[in-house]
Parts: C-alpha cells; structure tokens; sequence
C-alpha cells in the first residue's frame, strides 16, 4: 500500500480556528487603532480652538493692568471684552467670535504678592469639545509693572 500524505480534517479545522482568532484579534486591535485616531483628530481640532483664543487673549493680558471678571465675561482696562455665549459655545471678543466649540468657560481674578510686588492673576478654565471634552486650564499675569 502506499503511504499516503496530506492534511487530515482534524487538522484543516484546527487551521481555521486559528486563522479565525488571528483575524478577530486583528480586527479589534484595528477598530481600537481607528477610534483613537478619531479621538487624536478631535483633539487637535479643539487645540486649534483654544490657540485662537490664547493668542488674542495673551496680548490684552499684557497690555492691561486690571481688568473686570464677572463668571464667563472678562473686561480688560482699555475697554475689550472677552464673553462667553454658552447656549451657541462661542467665545466672542468684543463683538468677533475668536473661538467655537466650547462647552464651557470660566474666568476667575486672585491678587498674590510676589516679592513686594501685588500681581493680578486670571484663571481661564475652558472645556472644548462636544464628545471627546479637552480642559484647559490657564493662569495669566496682568501687567505689574
């Protein structure tokens, strides 16, 4: 008789088991990869937002030595207003919106003494974001000097 070589069906089954497990472990691995580049993407997207803002409110910070803080409005000496409309989460500066998307938006004032010196500090707590939420939290210095 000849001998007679191949693969049985015990082993074809076992094959196929295991390219099955190799698959659905591939498949997760790529579903958890794409909902976090979806999650980075998100990200990115509200960072953008809170630069916009961070730009043009860095430069009245520097430009004023006290300001107006009422909750989600903040008046700088010279007049400019920072007002966050929280129904339509939009950051206006005077009338311009400077940023959107924002879920919610604090401004807070403390005095602290450094050196002789008072400095007026601004907390801005911002929350971006819809889904994926990104907190920034800000302390910036009035001029002092």
């Amino acid at each position: 008789m000849k001998k007679q070589e191949g693969i049985t069906l015990i082993s074809l089954v076992a094959y196929i088991a295991v390219a099955m497990i190799v698959i659905g472990v591939m498949a997760v691995v790529s579903s958890y990869f794409y909902k976090n580049i979806d999650w980075v993407k998100d990200r990115e997207k509200h960072a953008q937002e809170f630069n916009k803002f961070n730009m043009f409110f860095i430069g009245d910070v520097k430009a004023n030595k006290d300001a107006t803080v009422s909750g989600a409005q903040i008046e700088f000496a010279d007049g400019t207003i920072y007002r966050y409309d929280k129904d339509n989460g939009i950051m206006y500066r005077n009338d311009t919106v400077i940023a959107e998307n924002i879920a919610a938006s604090v401004f807070s004032m403390t005095t602290e003494k450094v050196e002789n010196t008072d400095k007026n500090i601004i907390r801005v707590d911002m929350i971006l974001g819809n889904k994926n939420t990104v907190r920034r939290q800000v302390d910036y210095t009035l001029k002092y000097y």
